[in-house]
């Protein structure tokens, strides 16, 4: 948003940051925050947790957000994810319509008419394949899988294996940061305010007139643009009066316009992590990678669109003393809400974040069906030749119902978390922004993250919330 909205010199654009700004220079940041393959989720967190399940929720306070700390997947999602958003009631935010922003958005060497091809961030792809990536790919196809080289060419996703595109530059990550600002930042008209936070919006009647952080500096601007993420722009909202009114009022905040949906909807995809583990044979040669995926059905919902994304991972591990391959599942079909509110008026207070992850039964059911799957998959030759089962470390040793108890009590998150303040039309009473981002019962105040996400798309949310923020700048201009 700050890069787009700066690109009119007659616009002053001041991006405010809770955490540390590295810079430019790729010499100062943290060398965690620039290793694509690993997460490095415990960098610059927030420390929050799941209220109901005790789950960490990694969300990272920096410059580009968890952009900075993710495992750089660029993966779109289906065409059908974003025509339900139509269809939800909100007219230009089908897949045709958001495809010229996702296009807009990337430089794909693959290139084609669902490609961009001189965006800001950069598409890599695996050229060389660990012996473990290969195996995986080909005991996909050897279960029936179809192989893809490339995820995000066709409108949908179907079930396959193949190499998973990622948003890196020579291996190192490229996060929104190096990607988006790097190339903007000589702008005189676009300033960085880091190790800010901001408490609430400040209002003149029902016009947002700027924001107030928490040391009490006020901050003046004629338009308003929130982008703290899903689990953080519902309490700007509420400090500002707009949210559930009893609840508002519960908790000492001035009323200014009752909307129920704030903080409601929240959506994201259950992980279920290292579902089967296995010792890598000694003359097999393995690397710290994750370069490629599968993509299942679930076999017991008669679904239609993918369910279940499969990701490999290859580690030492201290505890044996050995190389290690391991295979988890997310559920990216999830219908599954929970909820974020305010644990006080105080700014500095942690919210309460409930996620709910199976609180819709046939959600339990269908990443069960892609841990069955997995576990298959790693028991298929070539990759079960590779690798000794960890007997101890597989989910599935039991009947369905020990499964079951198994993801209740052991599935994370993917870290997609979306939909509290979500968009719809003003007829939908949960509803928090218009098609264009803006608030309802405000003037001068948009919402531009994963918060306004109706439904979740079936894939990693990054290139999407890229693609939301490209959207809305447009309309902004």
């Amino acid at each position: 948003m700050a890069s787009r909205l700066s690109d009119h010199s007659g616009r002053r654009v001041l991006l405010i940051e809770a955490g540390p700004d590295y810079g430019s220079d790729r010499a100062g940041w943290p060398a965690e925050l620039l290793f694509s393959e690993e997460q490095a989720l415990r960098s610059h967190s927030w420390g929050l947790r799941d209220a109901g399940s005790g789950i960490d929720l990694p969300r990272a306070r920096v410059i580009g957000g968890s952009s900075a700390v993710n495992a750089c997947y660029w993966v779109r999602g289906s065409a059908v994810d974003f025509d339900v958003w139509r269809d939800l009631g909100n007219p230009g935010w089908g897949f045709d319509d958001l495809l010229p922003y996702f296009r807009r958005a990337e430089t794909d060497p693959l290139g084609g008419p669902l490609h961009g091809t001189d965006g800001p961030v950069t598409v890599w792809r695996v050229q060389d394949w660990s012996a473990g990536d290969l195996a995986v790919m080909e005991a996909a196809v050897a279960l029936g899988l179809e192989r893809v080289d490339d995820i995000n060419g066709a409108r949908g996703q179907v079930p396959s294996a193949g190499p998973a595109p990622k948003n890196l530059v020579g291996h190192d990550r490229l996060n929104s940061a190096l990607s988006y600002l790097r190339p903007v930042r000589h702008r005189p008209n676009l300033r960085v305010m880091a190790e800010t936070t901001v408490d609430r919006v400040r209002f003149e009647g029902t016009r947002a007139a700027g924001v107030v952080t928490t040391t009490g500096v006020r901050i003046d601007a004629d338009l308003v643009v929130l982008a703290a993420g899903a689990y953080f722009t519902p309490g700007i909202l509420n400090r500002s009066g707009y949210g559930d009114s009893s609840e508002l009022r519960r908790l000492g905040i001035p009323v200014t316009h009752h909307l129920p949906g704030v903080g409601k909807n929240l959506l994201d995809h259950p992980f279920a992590i290292g579902v089967i583990d296995g010792r890598i044979r000694p003359d097999a040669v393995f690397g710290v990678k994750l370069q490629g995926q599968a993509m299942v059905r679930s076999r017991s919902q008669g679904s239609v669109e993918i369910d279940c994304h499969i990701y490999d991972a290859q580690y030492f591990d201290e505890e044996i003393g050995d190389w290690v391959i391991s295979l988890s599942v997310s559920m990216v079909n999830a219908r599954s809400t929970g909820t974020v509110s305010l644990t006080s008026a105080d700014p500095t207070a942690t919210p309460r974040i409930e996620h709910r992850h199976f609180s819709d039964p046939a959600d339990l059911e269908r990443l069960c069906d892609g841990v069955e799957f997995a576990t298959e998959l790693f028991r298929t030759a070539p990759l079960a030749d590779l690798s000794e089962t960890l007997d101890a470390r597989t989910w599935v040793n039991g009947d369905r119902e020990a499964l079951r108890g198994l993801v209740r009590s052991k599935a994370a998150t993917t870290n997609h978390c979306s939909g509290t303040a979500k968009m719809g039309p003003d007829t939908d009473p949960s509803a928090v922004v218009d098609p264009g981002g803006h608030v309802y019962g405000a003037e001068g105040l948009v919402i531009a993250d994963s918060s306004i996400f109706p439904t979740c798309p079936r894939g990693n949310i990054h290139f999407p919330v890229v693609a939301v923020a490209e959207k809305i700048a447009a309309g902004l201009a």
